[in-house]
């Protein structure tokens, strides 16, 4: 097997820690940590309601929007300024139909997206 100290030798590997404590994840990438992490959302699939966990490396602008896959806004969660380090956001899905949405994460520096599934 591979010891966990092998996994900073590999090229490309990611290693996810996952605090169940405190809900939040860090995400480190060839023994880098890596502050700016849009993570899955959880339950993924979900009916009616998710929870997005994601970090930033610096106070910033933070939009956390959710859209469907012809790509049209279906929800704002988070349109404001954020501190550094780790936030969760409870999104529920409200009228929206069962199916596959995009769930993008954009600071001034960076953009990143994650699929979300509802289910009904």
């Amino acid at each position: 097997g591979i010891e966990e100290s092998d996994l900073e030798k590999l090229p490309g590997a990611i290693k996810i820690i996952y605090d169940f404590e405190s809900c939040s994840q860090t995400k480190i990438e060839n023994g880098v940590l890596s502050e700016f992490n849009l993570f899955q959302n959880y339950p993924n699939p979900f009916n009616p309601e998710t929870v997005i966990t994601y970090s930033i490396s610096e106070p910033t602008h933070v939009e956390l929007s959710v859209y469907n896959v012809r790509g049209q806004k279906v929800a704002d969660l988070v349109n404001e300024h954020k501190d550094f380090g780790g936030h969760k956001q409870t999104f529920k899905a409200g009228n929206l139909t069962s199916g596959v949405y995009i769930c993008q994460l954009k600071t001034d520096n960076n953009v990143e997206t994650t699929r979300m599934v509802l289910m009904r």
